[in-house]
């Protein structure tokens, strides 16, 4: 079912989920009070955030109780203004600490992609996430890069200057002008992209020790069959 939708499509009114809603809301998707297996990618920074070390491990997810945007929102809104939110006294640590660490470090991983400064105030929850994930992709991709591991990467910019080229799936990694990284992959969303749900596969193999799931000219063949699908639907994140 996953692979004759490829993408999850997001409408006005409806959604067209990419596997059915009972695995992608329910079974495998964060609840609170629930456990969920996940692979972790856990980077280690110094005190200016400039990045030391990183390692990929199988883990469990226990999310006792969900952060949303909206809480993280009014925190950082009050956090400037130096008023107190009382949500966050809900949550089992420093959630205003975390927050702000968070926030720091993502406008550092941006001023160092983008190449220019970025403020703490510049950038929203969305934001934050947004460029948690790409830092995330980078370095799945370079962790595939450095164990030589048969994989698909997320590339753009390599087949010519053109900034409007649409980002496609490779067996080589080409890097993403678009993100101005110098290697990328799609790892971060399993339950509505394909690709993702691949990679993690490949990824947990290699964790666990075990063959990779895909040959080389099977994951051609799905890096072609994506890319071709990809120009027939109309895909909201075709370019990243």
């Amino acid at each position: 079912e996953a692979y004759s939708r490829l993408y999850t499509l997001y409408g006005e009114e409806l959604n067209n989920p990419m596997i059915h809603p009972f695995l992608s809301e329910e079974l495998l998707t964060l609840k609170e009070l629930s456990k969920r297996p996940a692979i972790t990618l856990r980077s280690f920074f110094d005190s200016s955030f400039r990045l030391n070390n990183f390692e990929v491990f199988k883990s469990t997810v226990n999310l006792k109780k969900r952060l949303t945007y909206s809480i993280c929102n009014k925190a950082y809104i009050n956090d400037f203004n130096r008023i107190r939110v009382p949500e966050l006294n809900l949550y089992s640590f420093n959630l205003e600490e975390y927050l702000n660490n968070l926030r720091t470090l993502s406008c550092y991983l941006k001023s160092n992609r983008i190449g220019r400064k970025y403020l703490e105030y510049d950038l929203g929850p969305e934001e934050i996430v947004s460029e948690i994930m790409i830092f995330t992709n980078y370095q799945i991709a370079e962790f595939l890069e450095d164990h030589k591991i048969t994989s698909m990467f997320r590339s753009h910019g390599f087949r010519s200057q053109s900034c409007n080229e649409r980002a496609e799936y490779s067996v080589r990694n080409f890097g993403h002008k678009g993100l101005q990284v110098s290697s990328y992959s799609h790892f971060t969303s399993p339950i509505r992209r394909y690709g993702d749900l691949v990679l993690g596969r490949i990824v947990g193999s290699f964790l666990d020790e075990t063959a990779n799931p895909y040959s080389q000219e099977e994951v051609l063949n799905l890096c072609s069959f994506i890319n071709s699908a990809a120009d027939e639907i109309s895909y909201q994140n075709s370019f990243e």
